[in-house]
């Protein structure tokens, strides 16, 4: 596997997962606030359990970022090999 196949790979993996975790924190907001039982201590374990998907997005949205610059990088030494080799 070239290097631009393991970036690319390593980008949509991340991508999916970035929009598998908004699907779900959006879906577990959403789901919170139409109960009707109000449960605090429920609440407060949905509560947690979105706070760390939301880290979680943190981070993904992070590890993506720097994909993206190695991504670039690769890129920009690419057209410099080439200009070198002309």
């Amino acid at each position: 596997m070239h290097t631009d196949d393991a970036i690319r790979e390593v980008k949509d993996l991340l991508s999916e997962e970035l929009n598998r975790l908004q699907t779900l924190v959006s879906y577990k907001e959403k789901n919170r606030k139409h109960k009707e039982e109000y449960d605090p201590v429920q609440d407060m374990g949905v509560t947690h359990q979105i706070d760390d998907d939301r880290i979680n997005l943190e981070l993904i949205r992070k590890a993506l970022v720097e994909v993206q610059q190695l991504e670039q990088t690769q890129i920009n030494d690419k057209k410099q090999t080439s200009e070198i080799k002309r």
